[in-house]
């Protein structure tokens, strides 16, 4: 049976959608939310836990329980706040992923490589290596500073909406969003007073990521800039250091517009050859006589089971894209 975009939300509650859903979300559910239910409790009554959460969702009663919060200690000695969802909603939020990603994956564009199927650490080097052949020997690479502290959510639910036109799915991810900026959103003076913030961690953070950086690309694009992003990782190449300058200035005033700020300490303008790591990987650019050529490596080749950390507690499976990179930072 085919859905419309106008009717997404009989979708999301079939029985087929809410058990793929479950499947997704069990390896990945140990740690109970805020009802104390882990998926060890919720799995010793399955059909009748999820027909009745199937219930809710058909009848419209389906409300999402507070988000746990709690706080992990970054290595600057600053504090990392993360939440934990119920292990309903993380199936709820899975089966509405399952309806809407292939949605927005049709419009996202080539140059964004995180948390897509077919795509990984690996195609966002391989694209890095094509740009280089193509003589774009100068890199800027930028990191946005506290990316989901500053996601405007008003500005990220306009984005959603312009794309899913089912106002019960519209419903669904306004209430979540709320819940989100409400427990993790700041105040800012400059913004008047909105609220700026979303969930680390979540079912849905990998898409929100990037529906919202997704029009950071659009507009690079429409610059000219040549650029490879790996969720709030960027790297943009130019033939000469003055382009790399103009390119680094187009970035700032594009990210500004998405009321969004370069990490200032981990910002580099540099030519490759003075080497520059990216997704972990170490990258110089090499010659000799007139040829040239990047030279990749991986100082965690040898360290068993580093090479690619995944988000953890989300449900998001690492089947769906590849091996990635954590982004959360």
């Amino acid at each position: 049976m085919l859905f419309s975009r106008q009717n997404l939300y009989k979708k999301v509650h079939t029985d087929e959608n809410i058990h793929e859903a479950w499947r997704h979300i069990r390896p990945n559910s140990k740690l109970a939310g805020v009802d104390g239910v882990n998926v060890y409790v919720f799995q010793n009554d399955l059909l009748k836990n999820l027909k009745r959460l199937q219930d809710e969702l058909r009848r419209k009663k389906y409300s999402p329980r507070p988000i746990k919060r709690f706080w992990v200690a970054k290595p600057d000695g600053t504090k990392r706040p993360l939440g934990i969802l119920s292990v309903r909603d993380k199936i709820v939020q899975r089966a509405v992923y399952q309806v809407i990603e292939p949605i927005f994956e049709d419009g996202f564009e080539d140059c964004s490589y995180a948390f897509r199927r077919g795509r990984s650490v690996e195609t966002a080097i391989a694209n890095v290596n094509y740009l280089v052949n193509q003589g774009n020997y100068w890199a800027v690479h930028v990191d946005i500073k506290h990316f989901f502290d500053y996601v405007d959510v008003k500005l990220l639910y306009t984005f959603i909406t312009e794309k899913i036109k089912d106002s019960d799915v519209r419903r669904l991810m306004k209430v979540w969003l709320d819940e989100e900026a409400s427990v993790f959103g700041k105040k800012w003076f400059f913004t008047n007073s909105k609220l700026k913030g979303i969930l680390q961690g979540g079912i849905l953070s990998p898409l929100y990521a990037n529906v919202y950086l997704d029009r950071f690309d659009k507009q690079a694009i429409e610059n000219g800039l040549k650029i490879v992003r790996f969720a709030d990782n960027i790297i943009a190449l130019t033939p000469r250091k003055s382009d790399a300058k103009i390119a680094l200035k187009k970035i700032r005033w594009i990210l500004k517009r998405l009321h969004l700020q370069l990490n200032e300490k981990k910002t580099r303008l540099t030519h490759l050859e003075n080497k520059i790591t990216f997704l972990g990987k170490k990258l110089v650019l090499m010659k000799s006589g007139k040829k040239a050529w990047l030279d990749v490596r991986d100082p965690q080749a040898n360290r068993s089971n580093q090479r690619l950390i995944q988000l953890q507690e989300t449900g998001f499976d690492q089947n769906d894209a590849g091996r990635q990179t954590n982004f959360i930072r």
